[in-house]
């Protein structure tokens, strides 16, 4: 198997959508630099707002 990527993206904010960019910069253990997501903790917004009780999760499907 010969992995190839086709493109790489980041965003400094959290949002829906990336910009793509002709090279990015990854971090051991943190993730791309730059992106809001790089970092220790997971800052996902979706995994640190509050589920409410007898709700499912998305990822729980």
């Amino acid at each position: 198997m010969n992995p190839l990527v086709i493109a790489v993206a980041a965003n400094a904010r959290h949002g829906f959508s990336k910009q793509t960019r002709p090279s990015i910069r990854l971090l051991a253990g943190l993730g791309v630099e730059g992106d809001a997501h790089c970092g220790v903790a997971d800052r996902h917004r979706f995994h640190v707002r509050p589920i409410r009780p007898g709700r499912i999760c998305g990822r729980c499907i």
